[in-house]
């Protein structure tokens, strides 16, 4: 059962997901980014390429690529920190480098700061293909390598070996910032990251506690339904499902999990003021709104789209995939943010 953090646990339950692939693939447009604090902002931005090895553990491989980055150094002074927003599952663009918490730093403390796309996102694409055989490259210990090798590159290009290193990340990128700080101390000195799903929580507590309950509600309304005789069936009307969850595969039920779950983790992240209130307000106003019905119909009233069925079939999300060129409909969406 889905106990205190009940959206950490959703993801984490009896419903495993299958490794390897990632719900958002090549198709999520990034996090959030802030407003620029000053007008001509982008003046201050450049773009950059830094040469990187295709696999930084295979010495007899000399293969190399170009990781795309952009830099912002208007605020540089002797010895400044070297502050990196490290990119996740998304094209990187001047945002970030423009406004937001890293800026602000930056500013105060005469830092250099850049922007680092993730290999096989954006223009970074380091090989010809995404086929099965390419992809193997696309994994988390080579793009923290590829992090390492920036940092050691730009600190001798820049002449700042003495400088402190602060990564910055969310989503899959805040884990990367954590993850880097662990296995690369000697180059990166700070890093701060808060388990994800357990932030969603406290987010959702912070506006109401009632909230957290009458989710924690539905999720095991959700569960229980699944396993009832015609509870697919009902959780196929609630929600204008495609298809009736096949309960019997494991990665089905994992992608519907997943699919209500973030719902909440979104709406958490990019939380900000829209009609007079928050996302989170407006969310949670919903899942406590009795005239909606059940905590169960509440949490349908938010997830389901009238205008178009929702598909949790996990085998149609992965056939999006199998186009292994880089023109193919699950990149297209991330060729588009030119």
């Amino acid at each position: 059962m889905i106990v205190l953090n009940v959206l950490l646990l959703v993801l984490c339950s009896i419903y495993p997901l299958v490794d390897g692939v990632g719900f958002r693939g090549f198709t999520f447009q990034g996090l959030e980014e802030p407003e620029p604090l000053k007008k001509d902002a982008d003046k201050d931005v450049i773009e950059g390429w830094i040469i990187q090895p295709l696999d930084h553990f295979n010495y007899r491989d000399n293969r190399s690529w170009s990781m795309r980055y952009r830099e912002n150094s208007v605020f540089l002074k002797k010895n400044g920190p070297i502050l990196i927003m490290i990119g996740g599952e998304w094209e990187i663009s001047n945002g970030f480098l423009q406004g937001g918490l890293m800026y602000e730093i930056g500013s105060k403390y005469g830092a250099l700061m850049y922007y680092t796309e993730h290999r096989y996102y954006g223009k970074s694409k380091p090989t010809k293909d995404i086929s099965t055989e390419n992809l193997q490259y696309l994994n988390v210990d080579q793009a923290l390598a590829d992090l390492a090798y920036f940092i050691e590159t730009k600190k001798k290009e820049k002449n700042l070996e003495k400088s402190t290193v602060i990564v910055f990340g969310g989503s899959y990128a805040g884990n990367m910032a954590a993850w880097a700080r662990l296995k690369y101390p000697h180059l990166i000195q700070k890093a701060h990251f808060l388990e994800y799903y357990e932030v969603v929580t406290k987010s959702l507590g912070k506006y109401s506690e009632k909230c957290v309950e009458d989710v924690k509600i539905a999720f095991d309304l959700v569960e229980e339904l699944l396993t009832a005789q015609d509870g697919p069936d009902k959780l196929k009307l609630y929600f204008n499902l495609c298809n009736v969850p096949n309960v019997k595969s494991p990665s089905d039920l994992g992608y519907l999990m997943n699919t209500l779950a973030e719902i909440f983790a979104a709406t958490v992240q990019y939380d900000n003021v829209e009609n007079g209130q928050t996302k989170i307000a407006a969310l949670c106003n919903n899942m406590t709104a009795a005239h909606l019905g059940s905590p169960l119909q509440r949490l349908a009233h938010v997830v389901s789209k009238q205008d178009k069925c929702l598909d949790v079939n996990y085998n149609n999300f992965v056939k999006k995939y199998r186009n292994i060129s880089w023109d193919s409909p699950a990149v297209q969406d991330m060729s588009e943010l030119d």
